[in-house]
């Protein structure tokens, strides 16, 4: 007797301004207790300098801060969540592509069926992808 594998569906979103941002669950069941998003943008720096390390450190800081101050926030998902960053600063450089990736594992706090689910996580990675293209700005960084 053989079993049909059934895969939990992933949506994913090519949005302008080089973000790729993927957004599921790790179950097929229709009503999932963790949902993610993941998010991945390539940057370099827009001034060539010997040492970018200070930029990116900051950038990484500012953007869990706010991350966490907003995810703390958000209606519909309970608070015990887990949120990662990843960007090796040391291999940022001029005219080369980093990739730059953010992680978000949430509980919904009334437990639904993922679709209901997904205009939530829709608004809160377009809400972090915003803040990360001003942090960008601010920190003399482009994506590619």
């Amino acid at each position: 007797m053989s079993r049909t594998s059934s895969k939990p569906k992933v949506y994913i979103y090519n949005e302008g301004k080089g973000f790729v941002t993927k957004v599921s669950t790790n179950t097929t069941d229709d009503c999932p207790e963790v949902v993610f998003i993941r998010t991945k943008v390539c940057i370099t720096p827009k001034i060539k300098q010997e040492k970018h390390e200070e930029e990116i450190l900051s950038l990484k800081q500012n953007f869990s801060e706010f991350s966490n101050d907003f995810l703390k926030k958000c209606d519909g998902f309970s608070d015990d969540y887990i949120f990662t960053c990843s960007l090796a600063e040391k291999s940022v450089q001029f005219n080369k592509k980093s990739h730059l990736h953010y992680d978000i594992f949430l509980k919904p706090k009334i437990i639904t069926n993922f679709e209901d689910i997904k205009t939530k996580l829709e608004y809160i990675f377009e809400k972090l992808n915003e803040h990360l293209t001003t942090l960008f700005d601010k920190y003399n960084l482009t994506t590619v």
